[in-house]
């Protein structure tokens, strides 16, 4: 069984350690199991974000994956990318299955929301916040726009790569929560949500920065939720084979940034050794899509 999974950052690894821990859990023999993490920046040194139109964004999406289509020939691709997940209703058929984060983000929505009086307050990049992926999909569950706050966050995704500590991560995420609390009059409940996978890796710092309201909140993560949707379509399929082979490759076409790469292995090695070597080895292989 081989399985890639895609993000146009590093964001995505979060998704790849959930779903790696829960593996053993769902299944009660060992299983075969080849999974690529591919970054699918669209050049060197720059993002989806960085594209020029929505057009672009979408025309570039559509060749990635048809070029990994060719290249991998994946039984599934993981799309652990809310940038890249809002391009996906805009694309041409695409044969290879795909789990994106709507697929996960409908039955989170439907589990986890009990106040449904409460303000939904979006943290997300300016491709999600401009394409109001989240507040339809709130609208959908009977959610009044009203009660829905969309903020976004330049850069976020970019400073919690590169900063080890987190002291500035954690002085820019009070600065988005400001701003997206100053949009909401009488509040009596918040469900922040992370939309954007990166996010999720300093889950704790929204935690603190919401704590200074003294408003009770919980905060939706879908990452999570986007690891076990993925592990029960796998245990779905009928030619997962049972031994022990589990093999990770992180790819790219281009050469990444050395710091981000350091510090996303450092990042990750609590949660997966395995997963974190395979970021400080990472392959660059021009030939992806």
């Amino acid at each position: 069984m081989h399985i890639i999974i895609i993000d146009s950052g590093f964001g995505g690894l979060n998704v790849s350690a959930s779903f790696l821990q829960h593996l053993t859990n769902m299944f009660s023999q060992p299983i075969s199991l080849h999974l690529d993490y591919i970054n699918t920046i669209p050049a060197q040194n720059l993002g989806y974000n960085d594209l020029s139109s929505f057009e672009q964004k979408v025309e570039t999406f559509q060749n990635t994956l048809e070029g990994l289509h060719q290249f991998a020939q994946p039984d599934l691709i993981i799309v652990a990318c809310n940038t890249l997940s809002v391009l996906l209703p805009h694309l041409s058929f695409f044969e290879t299955p795909l789990i994106s984060l709507r697929t996960a983000l409908t039955p989170l929505l439907k589990n986890q929301i009990t106040h449904r009086e409460a303000h939904f307050l979006i943290f997300a990049t300016p491709t999600t916040v401009a394409s109001n992926f989240y507040p339809t999909l709130l609208q959908e569950e009977g959610i009044f726009s009203e009660n829905i706050v969309s903020q976004a966050c330049p850069q976020l995704a970019t400073e919690i790569s590169n900063d080890l500590t987190g002291t500035q991560v954690q002085l820019r995420i009070q600065y988005y929560c400001d701003l997206a609390f100053a949009q909401v009059r009488q509040p009596t409940w918040f469900y922040p949500i992370l939309g954007c996978t990166h996010y999720g890796l300093r889950e704790n710092m929204f935690q603190h920065a919401f704590a200074q309201y003294d408003i009770p909140f919980e905060i939706m993560n879908p990452n999570e939720s986007l690891a076990l949707e993925s592990l029960m379509w796998l245990k779905q399929q009928k030619t997962v084979e049972s031994n022990e082979k589990i093999s990770i490759r992180f790819l790219s076409k281009f050469p990444l940034v050395a710091n981000e790469v350091k510090n996303w292995s450092s990042f990750m090695k609590p949660f997966s050794s395995v997963l974190a070597e395979a970021i400080s080895d990472y392959e660059v292989i021009p030939q992806l899509w």
